[in-house]
C-alpha cells in the first residue's frame, strides 16, 4: 500500500490535499473541465477527474490497453457529497486518497496489463449488477432510446417504440417487466399480429423488429463492458448471446419496394385517386412527383419557412442529411415549376398555419413519420381494387424517386442536372469550397420539362393509359416510331 506514496513531494498526505483542493476550484468555476493525477507507478495510468456543468465530479481509473484508452468509473469526489448525495445516494464519494487507495487494491489484484486488468474491472462491475437483479425488458427498450439520442434514426426509433411497445395497451405489463432474458418473440405477437392483420404496415412492422432487435444488442453490449458510458442500472440484462428478435422472417410482401418502379397507369392512379383515400400523404405523394423525385424524408421536415416565393425562381430549400462517408447534412434548393407551386398552394391551405408543411394530425408541432405512410398506401389499393378492378403493387414512396429518376432520364434530362435535383451529394472539391451556384435557372428548365412530360400522361383517359414502361410506350395518333425500316 505504500506504492501509492511514491511521490516527488516530502509530504505525500499534503499533496493529497492539493489535488482536493485543486478539484474543489475547478468546481467553483462552474465549467467543463478535467484533469488528470499521474499513478506513481509507470505504465499504471492515473485517476482521472471530470467536472461537469452541473458541478459533479466523477473519478476514473484511466490508463491504455495496446492504443485504447480505458477508463473505470471509482465514484464521485467527496466536496459532491452534499450537493448530489440525494440525488445518487448509491454511489462513493471518494477523497483523493481514497481513489488512489482504491485503484491500488484493483492493481495488486490483476496483472498490470491493460488487458487483464479490464478483464479485473468488467467482472467486478458483472458481479456486482449480477448481485442486484436481472433488468426488464422496459428497462432495454428505454435504456436503448436514451442511447440512442442525437442519432439521425432516433426520432423514428422513439416514436415506434413508444407507441408499439412502451404505451401500448395491446401489450400486457407483465411483459413489459419480465426480465428481458426471458423474453420471447411469441410474448409480443399481439402488437405483431395488429399491426399486420389490422392495420396491415407491413414495414413498419419489419421497422419495429429491426429496433428491438438493436435493443437487444445494445443489451448485451451494457453486460460485457463496465466502462460503458450509459446510465447505470442496478443490475444487467444478461442477454449476452441472446436476441429473440434477432433474424425474424420479413413481412414486407415486396422487399425490394426501392428498386420497383411504376408503370404509366399505376402513375396515373397514383395522382388521381391519392387525395381521394389517403389525405395528407396523397398530397405528401403528388409533390413528390412534381418536385422532381426528392427523397420523402427531407420534404416531411420540410417548413413553411424554407419555402421561398417572392423571389425570380420560387423555390424551396431542403436539407439532406446524407452526404457519403460524410455525416454533416448539406442544403439544396428545388425551384416550383408550374405543377408543383398549384400542389404547394393547396396544401397551404390545409397546413399553412403549422410550422411545417407535412404535421401530424394529432401533434401540430412534429412532422409526419415515414412510418404512417403505409396505411394510407394500402388504402390506395383498395380503393383502385374496387373503382377499377386494378391490383396495384405493394407500393412505397420510395418507387417514386426512381420512377422519377427514369423518366427524366428518357426526356432528355441528363444525369448531372438530375442529381442536382434529387439533392445527390456531388462530394468533390469543386462543389465541396468552390462551386456555391444553386443552378435555379437549370433545374427550373429541366423540372419545367417534366412538368409538361407529367401533364400529357396525367391529363390522358384513363382507357388510353397502359401497363407500359416509358421505354415501350404505345404510339399516339400520327405519330411515327423513333426507327423505321429502311434498306440499303
Amino acid at each position: 500500500m505504500d506504492d501509492i506514496f511514491l511521490s516527488v513531494t516530502d509530504d505525500p498526505v499534503d499533496e493529497f490535499y492539493l489535488m482536493d483542493d485543486t478539484i474543489a476550484l475547478m468546481r467553483e468555476a462552474q465549467q467543463k473541465a478535467s484533469k488528470s493525477f499521474p499513478l506513481p507507478k509507470r505504465g499504471t495510468g492515473s485517476v482521472y477527474a471530470e467536472i461537469r456543468e452541473n458541478g459533479l465530479v466523477s473519478l476514473s481509473h484511466r490508463y491504455r490497453n495496446g492504443k485504447k484508452m480505458v477508463q473505470y468509473h471509482l465514484g464521485y469526489h467527496s466536496s459532491c457529497y452534499s450537493d448530489f448525495s440525494s440525488t445518487y445516494p448509491d454511489k462513493a464519494y471518494l477523497t483523493m486518497t481514497q481513489a488512489f487507495v482504491k485503484v491500488q487494491e484493483n492493481l495488486t489484484k490483476a496483472d498490470l496489463s491493460g488487458s487483464v486488468l479490464m478483464t479485473h474491472y468488467s467482472e467486478q462491475a458483472f458481479k456486482k449488477r449480477e448481485a442486484q437483479g436481472f433488468l426488464s425488458f422496459r428497462v432495454l427498450v428505454e435504456g436503448y432510446i436514451n442511447h440512442m439520442e442525437g442519432r439521425r434514426s432516433y426520432e423514428n426509433l422513439k416514436s415506434a417504440l413508444t407507441k408499439h411497445i412502451l404505451k401500448n395497451k395491446r401489450l400486457p405489463q407483465s411483459v413489459l417487466n419480465k426480465s428481458a432474458c426471458f423474453i420471447v418473440y411469441e410474448d409480443l405477437t399481439p402488437v405483431f399480429n395488429h399491426m399486420l392483420y389490422v392495420r396491415r404496415v407491413y414495414t413498419a412492422t419489419d421497422r419495429l423488429i429491426a429496433f428491438l432487435s438493436a435493443a437487444y444488442t445494445w443489451g448485451a453490449k451494457y453486460d460485457k463492458d463496465s466502462t460503458i458510458r450509459e446510465k447505470e442500472f442496478p443490475g444487467i440484462f444478461n442477454v449476452v448471446g441472446y436476441n429473440p428478435f434477432y433474424k425474424t422472417p420479413s413481412f414486407n410482401k415486396n422487399p425490394k419496394v426501392g428498386k420497383y418502379q411504376l408503370t404509366d397507369k399505376q402513375l396515373w392512379l397514383l395522382w388521381h385517386e391519392s387525395l381521394a383515400c389517403m389525405s395528407k400523404a396523397g398530397r405528401l405523394a403528388r409533390l413528390l412527383l412534381t418536385l422532381g423525385g426528392v427523397r420523402q424524408e427531407h420534404l416531411l421536415v420540410a417548413c413553411w419557412a424554407d419555402v421561398d416565393i417572392n423571389t425570380r425562381y420560387p423555390n424551396i430549400e431542403l436539407i439532406s442529411a446524407k452526404s457519403g462517408n460524410e455525416s454533416k447534412p448539406f442544403k439544396y434548393s428545388i425551384p416550383f415549376n408550374s405543377l408543383a407551386l398549384y400542389e404547394l398552394e393547396q396544401l397551404r391551405l390545409i397546413t399553412g398555419h403549422t410550422e411545417f408543411l407535412f404535421p401530424q394530425e394529432r401533434n401540430r408541432d412534429r412532422t409526419m413519420s415515414k412510418d404512417g405512410l403505409d396505411k394510407p398506401l394500402a388504402r390506395l389499393q383498395e380503393h383502385v381494387l374496387g373503382r377499377y378492378g386494378y391490383t396495384m403493387p405493394h407500393l412505397s414512396m420510395g418507387m417514386l424517386r426512381g420512377t422519377v429518376s427514369t423518366r427524366m432520364g428518357v426526356i432528355g434530362i441528363g444525369d448531372s442536372i438530375k442529381e442536382k435535383i434529387q439533392g445527390h451529394n456531388l462530394n468533390n472539391i469543386r462543389t465541396k469550397h468552390y462551386d456555391r451556384n444553386k443552378m435555379l435557372p437549370e433545374k427550373l428548365e429541366a423540372l419545367t420539362k417534366w412538368d409538361e412530360y407529367l401533364r400529357d400522361l396525367l391529363s390522358r383517359p384513363y382507357s388510353e393509359v397502359f401497363d407500359v414502361y416509358p421505354e415501350f410506350e404505345r404510339l399516339q395518333e400520327g405519330e411515327a416510331p423513333v426507327v423505321v425500316a429502311r434498306g440499303l
